[in-house]
């Protein structure tokens, strides 16, 4: 195009018959993160909300894996009664991952558990553009980029002591039993 400067390595090979577009965004050079709900660090998020992700430009699935990591319990030192533990889904599923223009949501096949800390790995395969095949999500590959922790208390029992870990602003039904 005219007065755009185009930087590119060294060298570049184009095989004979490639059509190149007659116009592109050189301002674009990758597929990256711009939101997601939950946002990074939030806190009290409702186990079974999905996970969206918005990015900077329309995209499609690739191959790969999408893994909810989970940490520990939130609050203090304790023993979660687990229902789940790292969540990994296939890019492809479409029951747990589907795409609207930049925008990707996850709805997990099982609920979070309450009061547990998580983080969102992505492969670096998983997602690419829409519009070209060059540009990619780099993905996640560590725990700290994308993590948020969901309300709710987490149980633990132990001796005969029932305790509850957690937001305080859950409701909180016990049924005593006595012998």
């Amino acid at each position: 195009a005219t007065g755009t400067k185009l930087h590119v390595p060294d060298s570049v090979t184009i095989p004979s018959g490639t059509v190149l577009p007659s116009t592109f965004d050189s301002t674009v050079t990758s597929v990256s993160l711009t939101s997601s709900t939950p946002a990074d660090n939030a806190t009290s998020i409702n186990p079974t909300n999905n996970i969206v992700l918005t990015f900077n430009e329309n995209i499609q699935i690739g191959s790969g894996k999408i893994t909810i990591v989970k940490g520990s319990p939130t609050g203090t030192t304790t023993t979660s009664t687990s229902t789940t533990s790292n969540i990994s889904i296939d890019v492809t599923d479409t029951s747990q991952v589907s795409i609207s223009q930049n925008t990707l949501t996850i709805n997990p096949s099982i609920d979070l558990d309450n009061a547990t800390n998580y983080s969102i790995k992505i492969d670096s395969t998983a997602i690419k553009s829409a519009t070209s095949i060059s540009r990619t999500f780099s993905g996640i590959s560590d725990t700290t980029t994308l993590n948020f922790s969901t309300s709710g208390f987490s149980k633990t029992v132990s001796n005969g002591t029932l305790s509850l870990v957690g937001d305080a602003s859950s409701p909180v039904t016990v049924n005593l039993v006595t012998n």
